[in-house]
């Protein structure tokens, strides 16, 4: 196994149980302990992972934001419910922005699938899986945020001025009932670019985003045309958004 091929068994690993002894990595691997503490060290200076007495664990861990994997081990049956009732959404021959966020993979899916639409993202799994598909998609370039898989910075928000789309679906960490929120700031920057290129804005966030904590506020309800969530979503609480001006779509899975 190619030290490469380490580090990523590695990040898999922490990426889903947040903390995993030196036992069970070198078992797991099948190295010996001189090549994982090598490892180790390498990925540490990094920064995408942190060694603790015994272990190793996720930097996010300590601040407090999900891994991609394990967001994507979350809600599985009603993000699917909302990619399908996006994809109901998009028209032939649409252009769409596609967040990144475990949500927004799932709709890029269905539209990858359907063929026919131009695709513009900033998420670095959804152009891995066009890439694997063989399907067109745009790339906004940008920074990498290893944690989310969103491209950020500059040269993403440059490109993206030049760009208009018929249809933007966004994610979010937490929503609540003056807006909808994320944990960082770079992506926050992205999304209120989506926001203002798009004819059409919709929020993909299942019900669990509810009065989720998160820092960074990127855009208000009436910023939103369209409000994808799952049917967990209480209706008492939906109805402040409503008043906003926002068509909320209930997903049932």
């Amino acid at each position: 196994m190619f030290a490469h091929e380490r580090y990523n068994a590695i990040s898999e690993l922490v990426a889903k149980q947040e903390r995993v002894t030196v036992g069970s990595l070198q078992e797991a691997l099948g190295i010996s302990s001189a090549t994982l503490r090598r490892d180790l060290a390498e990925m540490e200076k990094k920064g995408t992972i942190m060694r603790v007495h015994g272990g190793v664990i996720h930097p996010q861990s300590i601040r407090g934001e999900a891994s991609f994997l394990r967001k994507s081990q979350e809600s599985v049956e009603a993000k699917r419910a909302i990619a399908q009732a996006a994809s109901d959404l998009v028209p032939e021959g649409a252009s769409v922005f596609l967040d990144s966020g475990t949500t927004c993979l799932e709709i890029g899916r269905r539209l990858l699938a359907r063929g026919g639409l131009t695709l513009i993202t900033n998420s670095v799994p959804l152009l891995h899986e066009a890439y694997i598909a063989g399907s067109p998609i745009v790339s906004t370039g940008g920074e990498l945020r290893t944690l989310s898989g969103a491209l950020t910075g500059a040269v993403a928000l440059g490109w993206l001025g030049q760009l208009q789309a018929d249809w933007a679906f966004l994610g979010a960490s937490g929503v609540d009932a003056q807006a909808a929120a994320t944990t960082e700031l770079g992506e926050a920057s992205i999304k209120r670019q989506f926001l203002c290129h798009a004819r059409h804005r919709v929020l993909a966030a299942d019900g669990t985003k509810w009065k989720h904590t998160a820092p960074v506020r990127f855009a208000a309800w009436p910023d939103f045309e369209y409000w994808l969530t799952s049917d967990t979503l209480p209706a008492a609480e939906a109805r402040g958004v409503k008043k906003a001006g926002v068509k909320i779509v209930r997903c049932k899975h």
